[in-house]
């Protein structure tokens, strides 16, 4: 005989005559044999009344009576609160779907399962619990171990945010040390004409002094009318001013005095921009920023990195002030623009380069774009140029981060965009596009 066809004969519905439809108890003792599941059937007072074979084998026993011998459905459990709540849910509404519950198997070991029971009645009336229970031991373990890793790439994630001011301070350090020596150098240029200046003008002085004390003397004489002393010192004064350029002292004096205010606010401007760069935003203070200023400040900074290798080319709008945290801000523009000038010093170049900077703005961003007319980037490397701690110079003259550092500022902390376009051998294109109302979340 054929099996399929058996069962399908057995399976065959017998209208009742009120268009229902049932299948032989046959079947339904082929199911809770052979389900894979385990299947327990229990009374409301917690008696175990019958379980199939899977369940035995699952819960270490070796027979059925062995484990219908322990009576109570509570000895399943690990917990007893965890079967008293399944229990409750039972009793409140009559079925639980994917109940988690640990059970305990016969030599202690203990198996994780989802238990999704139903309230019955029997042929009898009598009210039965029948669950149907799935081990997910293993799948647990695999969740385990799944839940450790993202545990563990939390806490990463949670350093990185703890270490990345850091991080930000410790680039711009280096990014300072980069530029230390060129920044003494145009610190070297006021303060070395400043220092001669003054060396002359102490000169000066001490000549203006004596002169001065001809004129007492020829005071003295008048008061005394002594008019033959008094022709006397007058030849003197005459000589002597002849002999130490008294005209050309006289009008020497106001452009050294000129010459050394300008360079004391030279140290002083490059003092204040030094300091604006490198100010450590503790607070994250979000502020009135203007990015034109910002680009002058940083040029200031940069100005011996760029001096040698470029000419700036500047073509600047009439743009609205940004709100962001502006020495972060200072960081990007000068992270790109310092590249720029490196990546010019690279090449052999007949003539200097030009970095142009371009801002401009529309209803919701300002733009700058910073544009080389050097190397470019290859078409293989342009993908990485923002992951950390990758850089195309030499060892040891780079750190990695500065772009990477720049690209979080810009996209994840102002929410708005970092792009590059570059060609290799034509150039490169950095677009910094900035919110004019600040984005950032508090």
């Amino acid at each position: 005989m054929d099996p399929i066809k058996n069962i399908e004969q057995e399976s065959v519905v017998k209208n009742t005559g009120d268009g229902t439809y049932f299948m032989s108890e046959n079947i339904y003792h082929k199911i809770f044999e052979k389900l894979q599941d385990m299947i327990c059937i229990s009374s409301p007072d917690d008696k175990i009344l019958d379980v199939n074979p899977v369940c035995v084998n699952m819960l270490g026993y070796s027979s059925k009576e062995d484990l219908l011998s322990i009576y109570n459905i509570q000895y399943l459990f690990h917990s007893i609160a965890n079967m008293k709540k399944w229990k409750d849910l039972m009793q409140k509404r009559g079925s639980v779907k994917n109940f988690e519950a640990t059970l305990v198997k016969k030599d202690g070991e203990l198996i994780a399962a989802h238990v999704t029971s139903s309230r019955i009645s029997n042929q009898n009336g009598k009210i039965i619990y029948t669950s149907v229970i799935r081990d997910i031991t293993e799948n647990i373990k695999g969740q385990t171990n799944i839940h450790k890793q993202n545990v563990d790439l939390i806490d990463s994630i949670s350093n990185i945010k703890k270490t990345q001011p850091k991080l930000i301070q410790q680039e711009k350090l280096a990014s300072i040390g980069q530029l230390a020596a060129g920044i003494a150098h145009e610190l070297n240029n006021p303060i070395g004409f400043i220092s001669s200046n003054f060396t002359s003008l102490k000169s000066y002085v001490n000549i203006i002094k004596k002169y001065i004390e001809q004129f007492e003397k020829i005071s003295s004489c008048l008061h005394s009318k002594e008019n033959s002393a008094v022709s006397e010192i007058a030849d003197h004064i005459d000589k002597y001013k002849k002999e130490q350029k008294l005209d050309y002292i006289f009008e020497d004096i106001g452009d050294l005095v000129s010459e050394s205010m300008e360079g004391i606010h030279r140290i002083t401007g490059i003092v204040r921009n030094l300091r604006n760069f490198s100010r450590i935003d503790v607070d994250g203070e979000i502020e009135q920023y203007d990015i034109n200023g910002a680009i002058e400040s940083t040029l200031i900074v940069a100005k011996n990195e760029i001096k040698y290798v470029a000419d700036i080319k500047r073509e600047y709008s009439q743009i609205p002030p940004v709100h962001c945290i502006g020495g972060e801000m200072n960081q990007v523009f000068l992270n790109i623009i310092v590249n720029a000038a490196q990546s010019l010093k690279s090449q052999t170049r007949s003539r200097r380069g030009v970095i142009r900077i371009k801002t401009y703005n529309d209803k919701e961003f300002v733009y700058c774009e910073i544009i080389d007319n050097g190397p470019g980037i290859p078409g293989n490397i342009i993908h990485r140029i923002f992951d950390p701690f990758f850089t195309t110079k030499e060892a040891g003259k780079g750190t990695g981060l500065g772009l990477n550092i720049s690209y979080d500022i810009v996209v994840h902390k102002h929410n708005g965009d970092l792009l590059v376009q570059s060609k290799e051998g034509l150039g490169t294109k950095f677009i910094i596009k900035i919110p004019i109302e600040s984005r950032i979340e508090k």
